[in-house]
């Protein structure tokens, strides 16, 4: 049986696999949670041409549904992320504990539209 897309993907998106990411959660001396970035490959630009998408920024989301939250933040551009130098840290302030965020991280072009994105739950459970 031939299965039929009804999505219609005009702005070229695609979705970063969950295996390129990995995000720790880990509790600061002054108390505060950080996301650590261990893996962050970006290394397929899809459609896009390989200058426009190395000149774009990697931005993450945070949230925590359960109880409203969500923290944005950038990183830095696609060419930066992908050198072998740590990635700045995901500030979570807001979050009181680790449990049930979940990270969005999107490549945005200069126009500001989305190009990639995807949704790493970093629960320990589901690791």
């Amino acid at each position: 049986m031939t299965r039929i897309s009804r999505h219609f993907n005009y702005t070229h998106r695609v979705r970063i696999p969950a295996s390129r990411i990995h995000v720790e959660i880990e509790r600061g001396e002054d108390g505060r949670y950080r996301g650590i970035v261990k893996k962050l490959d970006l290394s397929d630009y899809g459609r896009h041409a390989e200058g426009v998408w190395k000149a774009a920024h990697v931005i993450v989301e945070a949230r925590r549904v359960s109880m409203g939250l969500y923290h944005k933040q950038i990183l830095g551009i696609v060419a930066e992320t992908q050198q072998k130098k740590p990635i700045t840290p995901i500030e979570l302030a807001e979050f009181p504990d680790e449990s049930e965020i979940v990270f969005r991280f999107k490549v945005v072009d200069s126009d500001k539209k989305p190009s990639r994105r995807s949704r790493r739950n970093t629960d320990r459970r589901a690791c």
